[in-house]
């Protein structure tokens, strides 16, 4: 074997699992290929996550935390303590390069900048061609999502997370550097769920970025309107420069994507379905999947990553069907969770980690008619 592990794609959860792998002493022994065709060499997303105060992983990365938050709903905009949550801001750029040069000091990890063009199964492991070579290895770590957007809205329900942000900076001091918002409704396109996100690095800096969840897109021109409209709003006559613009999508969906996997091929990241689809929340779940696969290797699993509750599919299966049926309906829901509910027991909730009577207090705080009809839907 060339090879006792290949890692397709050198994103967010392939990166990911090298590092873990690379930080579990007992698998040093271990040789592992990471396969990605364009290494990445610019700024190109913003990864963001809460976790408790006292896991300090990842601190060497954050560039920005915050400790509390804003929700606006109905021309108000309501202050919001994480209680024993901080939410982080990693740069992708920042991100990518320490996560080269760890691989680049590794004497385990070989990265290969070839396009993988098709795996084959075989008794002994499974074979790798790429555009210039054949490989081998004994198992694979798959980041490709191979089916098509059409394959995946008929087969699950699926709202597509949207949005377009603008890093500005202002020419004077107007926001509170502690306090990021997480949703403002209060910008909001006709009949949709959707708000405006800010990210602010200091009392002049911030990423404002009008955020969808909804079965559509707009054009880039309407989002950066939206943008502008809610600087004139809040700021008025302030003066202000755009230095860079954000652009991304992200699946929210129920989709079986684990039915890809195979006798020695794992799926990992969108592919492996390890983002939140109610939220599209995905740093910290590729966090856990790569510590239960590393977990899973030393104990000679199949290393398929974390085997998701049925109760939280049922959950992201019904607030998935009202915001597709009901997506006006969505800033409702949120604003109640947020505001009923102590947020570091959403957070919990949103993490997946709650009992089930945790769960029945939530629910019993949000609007119950629209959970019913997605029920009998």
């Amino acid at each position: 074997m060339d090879f006792d592990y290949i890692i397709i794609g050198g994103g967010l959860s392939g990166l990911q699992l090298c590092y873990h792998i690379i930080n579990e002493p007992k698998l040093s022994h271990l040789k592992i290929g990471l396969f990605e065709q364009n290494k990445k060499n610019t700024n190109d997303k913003t990864f963001c996550f809460w976790q408790k105060k006292e896991d300090k992983s990842w601190t060497k990365l954050i560039s920005k935390t915050w400790n509390y938050t804003n929700i606006g709903h109905q021309s108000q905009l309501h202050k919001l303590d994480l209680l024993d949550y901080n939410y982080h801001k990693i740069e992708s750029i920042d991100f990518y390069q320490y996560m080269y040069k760890l691989i680049e000091q590794s004497n385990q990890i070989k990265y290969i900048n070839e396009k993988v063009i098709a795996t084959k199964e075989t008794s002994l492991g499974v074979e790798v061609k790429t555009d210039t070579n054949h490989y081998n290895c004994g198992y694979i770590f798959d980041s490709r999502v191979k089916n098509s957007l059409e394959s995946i809205e008929e087969k699950s329900i699926y709202v597509n997370q949207n949005f377009l942000g603008f890093k500005v900076k202002f020419q004077q001091s107007v926001l509170k550097a502690d306090t990021y918002t997480m949703m403002d409704f209060n910008c909001r396109w006709e009949n949709s769920s959707s708000f405006m996100y800010i990210l602010p690095q200091n009392t002049t800096e911030a990423l404002f970025e009008f955020t969808l969840f909804t079965p559509y897109t707009l054009n880039k021109d309407e989002y950066k309107l939206k943008i502008k409209e809610y600087l004139n709003r809040n700021y008025p006559n302030i003066q202000y420069i755009i230095n860079d613009i954000e652009y991304g999508e992200i699946p929210m969906t129920n989709f079986n994507f684990k039915a890809n996997d195979s006798n020695k091929i794992t799926h990992i990241g969108t592919a492996g379905g390890w983002v939140k689809a109610s939220t599209g929340y995905s740093f910290k779940f590729a966090e856990k999947n790569c510590k239960k696969i590393v977990e899973q290797i030393l104990t000679n699993q199949k290393p398929v990553g974390i085997v998701k509750k049925k109760k939280y599919h049922f959950y992201d299966r019904l607030f998935l069907k009202i915001l597709k049926n009901e997506n006006t309906v969505g800033p409702r829901i949120f604003n109640d969770m947020f505001k009923k509910v102590p947020l570091n027991k959403v957070f919990k909730f949103l993490d997946e980690e709650t009992t089930l009577l945790e769960d029945v207090k939530i629910i019993l705080k949000l609007p119950y008619l629209p959970f019913l009809k997605a029920l009998v839907n």
